[in-house]
């Protein structure tokens, strides 16, 4: 091939590559579905563009389908009791799942009577949710810097931090969401004499001494963009989110007291709040656990960025600016 020539064919390859990525670009808008990681992309609830390939293939993260659980008894070994877990008591059954140990799986399929219930741990938002469902994986996908999931029977989109579906057949649907206590062993087991812990055999060859983002913690930076931000809060500050009939409020750990109530929306919310330990306990007015998300801030304002923050004056009230960035 002579030199004209490959000058040309390389050129017509780079103008085919640039149609192929702008094409990509916008594909949101037409044609109607886009494949990434073997999903299509169809029917979506959120841009595209704001959808990010995670950095571990659909098979790189060890779920759990089938969990090992181990008495109180047998976790006191390895388990201390200033270590922070993910509580859940429901349908009759208890049970504790370990930051550390579910942080390397982040999605499990837990039992709970006679109800099925997907246990999920997004790191990089460090956020715990429940809901009642099974049959679901992780997509490798990954949406406002949190973890996409998906279902396996029509393989659509969901988000982790609020079970909602944003692509695919499933699409503006929402998962039913199970209460979580994020709270420290110590106080769970004070509670729950009964309860079951994940065990620490379920991974072969994984250090369950630390948990898989522990450096991630400590660091500003975020690995992929979110949608909207705002600097109230340092960024990866914890919040209490809440939502009630379609609006949602921020509870920040800094303006929580030790028995914190506010009537949010019509509904009394009451959170018991440890300061040494950062338990956060979030009940109605009957003492009744009500579904709430413990997260980092940015997450939760990237999905809610018209949430209200406990504490801080309204965004109309002239006063307000004085708070904001």
């Amino acid at each position: 091939m002579n030199t004209n020539l490959r000058k040309l064919t390389w050129s017509f390859l780079t103008l085919l590559l640039g149609m192929n990525f702008l094409q990509a670009q916008f594909v949101d808008y037409d044609p109607a579905y886009y494949a990434a990681n073997d999903f299509e992309l169809a029917n979506l609830e959120i841009p595209i563009s704001e959808i990010y390939p995670g950095g571990e293939n659909r098979m790189g993260i060890a779920q759990l389908n089938q969990p090992l659980y181990e008495s109180a008894t047998v976790a006191q070994a390895w388990l201390a009791d200033d270590e922070m877990v993910l509580g859940i008591h429901y349908n009759g059954e208890t049970k504790a799942y370990p930051i550390r140990v579910i942080s390397w799986h982040e999605v499990v399929a837990a039992q709970f009577g006679d109800e099925k219930v997907l246990v999920t741990y997004a790191p990089l938002t460090a956020s715990g949710q429940a809901f009642a469902t099974s049959d679901f994986g992780i997509s490798a996908l990954v949406y406002n810097n949190n973890t996409l999931l998906y279902d396996k029977n029509t393989r659509s989109l969901w988000t982790q931090l609020g079970g909602d579906g944003v692509a695919g057949e499933n699409a503006a649907k929402k998962l039913k969401q199970i209460p979580v206590v994020y709270t420290s062993w110590g106080e769970w087991k004070a509670k729950f004499t009964d309860t079951k812990v994940l065990s620490i055999d379920n991974g072969q060859g994984i250090d369950y001494s630390k948990a898989a983002y522990a450096k991630y913690e400590n660091t500003v930076e975020l690995p992929y963009p979110v949608a909207f931000s705002k600097n109230k809060l340092p960024f990866k500050s914890r919040v209490v989110g809440i939502e009630v009939d379609g609006k949602f409020k921020a509870y920040p750990f800094s303006m929580l007291t030790q028995n914190t109530e506010d009537f949010f929306n019509g509904m009394k919310i009451q959170i018991q709040y440890n300061e040494d330990t950062h338990s956060t306990w979030v009940t109605d007015e009957e003492g009744t656990l009500i579904p709430s998300a413990v997260c980092y801030w940015y997450a939760w304002y990237a999905f809610h960025s018209n949430t209200e923050i406990y504490g801080f004056l309204p965004e109309l009230t002239p006063l307000a600016v004085l708070n904001d960035e």
